[in-house]
């Protein structure tokens, strides 16, 4: 089930990036960007998603939308999940938010 992020997910977020990249994010910038996520604007949005399988985060990302334009900021699938479409997944969920947010072109 993919839904979007919370401050509680911050945790498990944080562990995620741990384990997924050489240089993760610290902890208070995965919760800043998550709370960025819930206050929108019309001229700037942010986007938090994460894939849950039975309550576990299995994958997330993190994306900007400005200008008419998105930014995927980071996106991550925790390696037991992954081979299971879960970061196509993501990817879609990617692509809805930036039609949902006007925007006409996207960078990765």
């Amino acid at each position: 089930m993919i839904r979007r992020l919370r401050p509680e997910d911050t945790e498990a977020v944080t562990l995620l990036e741990r384990r997924t990249f050489g240089e993760p994010w610290t902890e208070n910038m995965v919760n800043e960007s998550i709370c960025q996520a819930e206050e929108q604007t019309a001229a700037l949005s942010y986007g938090a998603f994460g894939w849950f399988e039975n309550g576990v985060l299995a994958g997330y990302f993190f994306s900007m939308a400005v200008a008419g334009e998105g930014e995927l900021h980071r996106i991550a699938v925790a390696a037991e999940y992954r081979r299971h479409g879960i970061g196509k997944m993501l990817m879609e969920q990617f692509v809805s938010w930036l039609e949902k947010t006007g925007c006409k072109a996207a960078f990765l």
